[in-house]
Formats: structure tokens, sequence, C-alpha cells
């Protein structure tokens, strides 16, 4: 290996292990939630919802790229099911504050996963540099294969037991918004056909 790419991985492993706890605060929406919920607690452990979610979630591998790296380029062969954002602080080694990005999929069969977009630029890097190339402050990203814990890890912030209907959360699916106006249609046509019938009827003579 060559002494530079030595160097810049001892430095993202230096990076990683001097600012541990990852993350000082996160949010989380998605369907069931009431906006963007906090989560409570820290990232240093699994003594807090923020560690334990951080820890689950596969936070440091797909920030700092890990050996043996836990992550997976393709997702799994899972059914995602709803999706929720979480949104982490991130601080830097010179006072900085990153947020970085995460999807979760909490309620997917048959395991939770989680994704996170490659190249999200922190401690000061630029989206330009992340695009070329990663210099170990781009986050390595990838999706996660989790367990059951992290569903329930996220009830704290008040994550529904079961997974939400479609409409929780103040969205719609596809599917949902089709049969609403396929449902509306039928509707409006079989009115007009009633109007039509009733309208070409003529009164009897006495």
């Amino acid at each position: 290996m060559k002494p530079f790419l030595v160097i810049a991985t001892l430095a993202v492993v230096v990076a990683s292990a001097a600012f541990g706890k990852g993350a000082s605060e996160a949010t989380i929406e998605g369907p069931g939630l009431d906006g963007a919920v906090a989560i409570p607690g820290d990232g240093e452990g699994g003594g807090t919802t923020l560690g334990r979610l951080v820890e689950l979630s596969g936070f440091f591998p797909s920030v700092f790229e890990r050996s043996p790296n836990p992550m997976l380029e393709t997702q799994p062969d899972v059914q995602l099911g709803p999706r929720y954002t979480v949104r982490y602080v991130m601080p830097g080694p010179e006072g900085q504050e990153s947020t970085l990005e995460q999807h979760l999929y909490p309620y997917a069969e048959p395991y939770p996963v989680s994704y996170t977009k490659p190249g999200q630029p922190f401690w000061g890097a630029t989206s330009q540099d992340a695009a070329a190339r990663r210099d170990g402050r781009h986050t390595f990203g990838g999706w996660y294969v989790s367990t059951a814990e992290l569903t329930q890890s996220l009830a704290a912030v008040g994550l529904p037991v079961k997974p939400p209907s479609a409409h929780d959360g103040g969205f719609w699916s596809n599917a949902s918004l089709i049969g609403v106006v396929a449902g509306i249609a039928a509707a409006v046509l079989a009115l007009a056909v009633l109007i039509r019938r009733t309208g070409k009827r003529r009164p009897q003579p006495a």
C-alpha cells in the first residue's frame, strides 16, 4: 500500500475513534410521527435511545469505511415498508457540526434495514469532492442489515408498534391515491347515468 493511502486510512481510523460518540443529536420523521422528533440521549453508547440507534442503524460503518465491511451496495432481499428519515448532527475535530441523513426501514421484512447515501460531505468537505473521490470526509454509504431491536428502540420516540397505514404522516401511497380517484370516478359516472335516465322519462298521460 502506498504511504499516502496508509496515512489517509489511519487518519480516518483515528478520527472515528476520537469522535466515537458519532452523533451529538438527531431527529427522526416519517409516518405516524408528529413531524421531526428529537431522539433523546447521545451517541456515546447503548445506554440512550440515540446511542442504541447509532449502534443498530450501522451509523459508523455507513460513515467511515470499516474492515470487515458490513455495508451492502445493493438493497437486500426485504420488503421495505414505510421509510423514516434520520438526520444526525456529527461534531468535527475543529468544532464543526455536520448533518448527515440516513433512511430507516424499521418495519422491513424479514428484518429492519437502513440506507445511507454515499458521498455525503462532512467536516468541511464539499459535495464536489464527493462526486470525484473519497478523502475520509464523505460517507461510505450503503445498506445495513439490522435486527428487530432497532424497531423496539425507537418506541421511545413514539414509533408505532405496528406499521402505520399509507396515509399516516401526511402522505398517500400511489396505490391508495389511485384507489380513491377510481372510487370517485365510478361514483360520478353512476350519478351521470342516473341523471340521464331520469331525464329521459316522460310524464304519463292522465
